[in-house]
């Protein structure tokens, strides 16, 4: 049996299961150990279901790593352990007093040490006080809103390091750390300088923590020809499953069994052939169960609970590979957040 791990809903995951599995959604609430890893397999679809199913696997499973976990999980040991993360800079703040070391006319971005999902994150400048969360924060230089923000599925099997799929971040203009749109794939995607940093920030993670045979997403700057790192994540994107196989050609959750087992499907490689997609993230709440809606052959929209999905999301795919810009245009005129209930 194969289980599909995610604090999500099911239908974060339904459309990315191949119809040739006998494959089970398992939310982490009801994960309870030791597992049986001689006779199922475990793919984690969040930050909670890597950590847990490495700790609960623990060396029984290749493509978990609990030092990667840890490593990337606390922010400021990423940044401060790691030459690759050393381009944007970076303090820690431990008791919510921003002490910037710097130039101190600076914008800054406070983030949780271990803090997901952009929880948490302020704004700030030196001298100010930061909220009291419980933990401390990483404070870094605020990367100007005119650089875009990249992220990287890629993978690392064996000696062997790749891209499986990018995407654009957007962000509200009102709110720049606030996401409105992923766009699929990035405008980055046959950048041979972004291929090479993510090569090389990979190659140190595994020199470090010993991680093989999995997808790691990695954030970028698109910095003045440079791409800088914003955020590591130690699995893949957790909504992008649900696209892939109709932008890459590969299922994801084959892609990550043939990991598991030192194999990589050769995804589709090049800007100019892949198909293009759009997330728009509308942050409706529904209580109850999430639910799917089918829009039209290409759009669907998942409508989250409120409790582990507080936002809902709205997937555009576009076979003929018409520019995000276009496909955002489109779906915001056919489908306005405020039409979906």
């Amino acid at each position: 049996m194969k289980y599909l791990v995610t604090c999500h809903s099911y239908v974060s995951v339904r459309r990315s299961i191949p119809p040739s599995w006998n494959a089970e959604y398992l939310h982490t609430g009801s994960v309870i150990g030791p597992l049986d890893t001689g006779t199922n397999q475990y793919f984690a679809a969040c930050d909670t279901s890597y950590t847990m199913l490495g700790e609960l696997i623990n060396k029984e499973d290749v493509s978990f790593s609990p030092e990667l976990d840890q490593f990337v999980t606390n922010k400021y040991k990423a940044r401060s352990s790691l030459e690759s993360t050393q381009g944007v800079p970076f303090t820690i703040c431990a008791n919510n007093r921003v002490d910037w070391p710097y130039d101190q006319n600076e914008k800054l971005i406070a983030k949780p040490v271990c803090g997901t999902r952009s929880r948490n994150v302020v704004i700030t400048k030196h001298g100010e006080t930061l909220p009291d969360i419980g933990e401390d924060y990483v404070v870094e230089k605020y990367i100007d809103d005119r650089y875009q923000r990249i992220s990287v599925d890629g993978y690392v099997c064996g000696e062997e390091i790749g891209i499986f799929m990018t995407y654009d971040n957007m962000y509200f203009s009102d709110n720049p750390t606030k996401f409105h749109y992923l766009g699929f794939p990035s405008v980055f995607h046959d950048n041979l300088k972004l291929k090479s940093r993510f090569v090389e920030v990979i190659s140190e993670l595994k020199r470090k923590t010993g991680c093989n045979n999995q997808i790691i997403d990695i954030e970028f700057f698109a910095v003045e020809g440079d791409f800088l790192v914003m955020e590591i994540n130690p699995r893949i994107s957790a909504f992008g499953p649900a696209l892939y196989e109709k932008l890459t050609g590969v299922n994801p959750w084959v892609f990550m069994e043939g990991l598991k087992e030192g194999v990589v499907h050769k995804p589709a490689a090049s800007l100019a052939t892949l198909p293009t997609a759009v997330i728009r993230y509308n942050y409706m709440y529904q209580p109850g169960d999430a639910v799917e809606i089918e829009h039209d052959e290409e759009t669907f929209s998942i409508i989250g609970d409120g409790v582990n999905e507080t936002f809902s999301l709205t997937y555009r795919f576009s076979p003929d590979s018409k520019p995000t810009c276009e496909i955002i245009e489109e779906l915001d005129s056919q489908y306005p957040t405020n039409s979906l209930l």
